[in-house]
């Protein structure tokens, strides 16, 4: 009788394992539906680049890295069937690659232009070495597990980890509470519908829609073309020093950033005004609910975009028009909780980021936000502001298909006109403001017939129909 066969061994493969699961917040839902409709398109790709000078440990920047990502479950999921899933170990490390330095911005523009696959890791992280003591670290983080200001949370969180690596500290030791993060789960809570002051929010909510109506296409510049995700992101003409005056003094309110909300939006209302003939506007504005003792330190999107609406009247000044803006922004906050999201689309948002970065762990570093060229598709402009330590910038992500005639890429200029009317003439009515740039009216003179000698000439609206016999 032979003997049996030895049994053969057959290797076993097994995934990372799900520790929890966790429902979309009403953002990531935003969020997740938008990506899947584009799944090769980094919408939602928030990457930063921060160059570090000094004699950084390379290994030891993973190493924080790892453990922040330990230490924060938002971090370590993935998505999928509409649920979040949260893996037991970071799912990725950090890259460490050698790069010169001419070939950063090539590098950095390829990899922004890489959507993140939020199936299996919502992060990418990289070290760059351009010599022994100039580094530049890049962390793109999906906007499924982060916002702006969570960016800025995790960036302190690994400079912290790094420091308590460099003293001897184990990763073990490294919690989110050593760390000084706390995760989203922990502060997300599903609306109580039972609640009576949410009901009377929501109530609230649901009469402005109902009073305002619909939101118009914002439309400064003719028919729009075909919806798209591409965008051209375009600085905006602004005298910073100028704008931090007249928002420490004139425009003076919660504070600088709320106050540069309110004039900010109040530009993109007096544009519609001027060229659409505009009675009332609506933009969207990102509550960041960052208040409190917890939700500063939080890792994951807090954001929610809400309706801000406002009117827009004939004999307005930018003074009157900023002053009926900031009070209804403070309604809108006073109203606004997470998870809470009113009813109301936008296609325009304003946007002040008041995320701040510094050094790294007593490196000097400097801190670049990368942009995709791409937003969702419903948003066709987003102005924002933003300081990350050098100064004050304005820019318009503006999408291609607001004209079809290519009108928008001078939105920055028409927008830096009326901003600095806003600083230097806030008393002047704004349908008096000059609003064609220089190059708008060489482009108009080569259109228009010269004038004869005793001809009359008509200045008016953009938006009033003008015939020329």
């Amino acid at each position: 009788m032979s003997a049996a066969p030895d049994p053969v061994a057959t290797e076993v493969s097994l995934g990372p394992r799900i520790v929890s699961r966790h429902a979309l917040t009403p953002t990531q839902r935003d969020i997740w539906a938008a990506q899947r409709l584009h799944p090769t398109t980094p919408l939602a790709n928030m990457g930063k680049r921060h160059r570090i000078a000094g004699d950084l440990d390379p290994d030891l920047l993973a190493a924080a890295f790892d453990a922040v990502v330990a230490a924060s479950p938002v971090l370590r999921s993935v998505f999928a069937s509409d649920e979040r899933r949260v893996f037991a170990e970071p799912p990725r490390t950090t890259e460490i690659v050698a790069c010169d330095l001419d070939d950063l911005d090539r590098w950095c523009d390829d990899r922004i232009a890489t959507p993140i696959d939020v199936t299996g890791c919502c992060y990418d992280s990289a070290l760059l070495r351009h010599a022994d003591d100039d580094w530049t670290w890049w962390l793109d983080l999906h906007h499924l597990v982060t916002d702006a200001w969570s960016s800025a949370v995790v960036f302190g969180a690994t400079a912290t980890a790094y420091e308590r690596l460099s003293l001897g500290a184990t990763p073990a030791e490294l919690d989110a509470e050593a760390l000084g993060i706390v995760d989203l789960a922990d502060v997300v809570v599903e609306p109580d519908s039972d609640d009576p002051a949410a009901q009377r929010r929501a109530a609230a909510w649901a009469a402005d829609a109902e009073r305002w109506g619909e939101t118009q296409p914002f439309g400064p510049y003719g028919p729009r073309g075909p919806r798209t995700t591409e965008v051209d992101r375009l600085p905006v003409p602004v005298e910073a020093s100028a704008l931090r005056s007249a928002l420490g003094a004139r425009y003076r309110s919660v504070s600088e950033e709320f106050s540069l909300l309110g004039v900010l939006a109040a530009v993109v209302g007096a544009l519609a005004a001027r060229a659409e003939g505009r009675t009332s506007m609506s933009v969207g504005i990102p509550v960041h609910h960052r208040t409190g003792r917890r939700a500063p330190r939080v890792v994951g999107p807090l954001m929610e975009i809400v309706p801000l609406r406002f009117e827009l009247c004939a004999d307005d000044t930018f003074a009157t028009l900023i002053e009926r803006v900031q009070i209804a922004l403070i309604d809108v906050l006073k109203r606004a909780r997470p998870g809470e999201r009113p009813p109301g689309d936008v296609d325009v948002v304003v946007n002040v980021l008041n995320a701040r970065y510094g050094a790294f762990a007593g490196l000097p570093a400097h801190t670049e936000w990368m942009r995709s060229g791409h937003v969702e598709p419903g948003h066709v402009l987003r102005l924002q502001a933003y300081d990350y330590g050098d100064d004050l910038h304005v820019e318009a992500d503006v999408q291609r298909a607001l004209s079809d005639a290519g009108w928008q890429r001078a939105l920055p200029g028409h927008v830096g006109r009326l901003l600095a009317a806003a600083i230097g003439e806030p008393d002047r009515p704004i349908g008096e403001i000059g609003l064609l740039t220089d190059d708008d009216l060489a482009a108009l003179a080569g259109l228009n017939p010269p004038i004869e000698p005793g001809g009359a000439r008509r200045d008016v609206a953009a938006h009033e129909p003008v015939s020329y016999t």
